[in-house]
């Protein structure tokens, strides 16, 4: 059940849209190091960047409340049994929430991913553009239903923030061509 706090954070991020379509143009982060991180996943085990050195991966920072993230869900799955075989790792950082709520989205969407929960977003924090994107939002909030890609280096080669309603990119077009990019230069 959404509460007014839940609500009323919606509808500040999708006011916030407009606000990020600059990122659209903007390469923010690409060609830097990612951050590492260590979280623990829905499962109990321990998640950490630096623990896939030598592989693609693909992120999403994802809450089970947004929208966007459950419009992308399914396709992020997709991406996940496509590209598995061709080594890549895919995993969802969740933000702010607890297990119950994620689980379930886990579940609706059958999610056979990784799932590392960012209960206090210091994580995503850390990947979230400055304060002048989006001032009004907090920093891990403008990370919501984004998605990246971290080369075998560690490098950010990637990342789509959710730039504006009308452009969102459910299906993951821009990050499966950017994918197939990296994966031929290999």
């Amino acid at each position: 059940m959404k509460t007014y706090f839940d609500l009323l954070r919606l509808a500040v991020l999708v006011s916030a849209f407009p606000l990020l379509a600059d990122a659209a143009t903007w390469n923010y982060r690409i060609g830097e190091p990612a951050p590492d991180f260590r979280l623990t996943a829905l499962d109990g085990k321990q998640v950490a960047l630096s623990d896939y050195k030598g592989r693609i991966v693909v992120m999403s920072f994802m809450a089970s409340w947004c929208p966007f993230c459950n419009a992308a869900a399914p396709y992020f799955e997709q991406v996940n049994k496509k590209y598995r075989s061709k080594g890549v790792e895919t995993f969802i950082v969740d933000v702010h929430e607890q297990k119950t709520p994620i689980s379930e989205f886990v579940k609706k969407h059958a999610l056979t991913c990784s799932v590392a929960l960012d209960t206090e977003g210091k994580i995503t924090t850390l990947y979230a553009p400055p304060p002048t994107v989006a001032p009004e939002l907090k920093r891990e909030e403008t990370m919501i239903a984004s998605f990246l890609i971290v080369d075998r280096q560690g490098t950010i080669q990637f990342l789509s923030l959710n730039e504006d309603m009308a452009k969102f990119d459910a299906k993951l077009t821009k990050l499966q061509v950017r994918l197939d990019q990296i994966l031929s230069e290999q």
